[in-house]
């Protein structure tokens, strides 16, 4: 688990960066700059979580996988995936192609 000294910690850091702010025994508010990085974080994780479920992959992983690497990716990063999620999205055709290249390529592997 997590110290509650470390939550303290952390939670003063960001109020000196302007997440959040905190006043001790009343709590803590998300200031403008916070609410931002959050619905970030959040489209983020879910465009990842979108993108993996178009390229196949377990579902029951899909939640993992994304928590290993999305805090490893730069803005830039997340607007190519974004659009090649649109990509995707915007023609069924190209998700099927991707699915029959997919079979072929594990027929090959078996």
């Amino acid at each position: 688990g997590v110290h509650p000294s470390s939550v303290t910690k952390m939670v003063q850091k960001l109020d000196k960066k302007n997440y959040l702010i905190y006043e001790k025994y009343r709590g803590l508010m998300l200031t403008p700059k916070g609410k931002k990085t959050g619905k970030h974080f959040v489209y983020r994780h879910d465009l990842l979580e979108e993108l993996f479920r178009i390229i196949g992959v377990d579902e029951d992983k899909i939640y993992e996988e994304v928590e290993g690497i999305e805090h490893h990716l730069s803005l830039e990063t997340v607007d190519r995936i974004s659009d090649l999620v649109e990509y995707f999205k915007s023609d069924e055709n190209r998700i099927k192609d991707l699915k029959a290249i997919q079979l072929k390529n594990e027929e090959q592997e078996a």
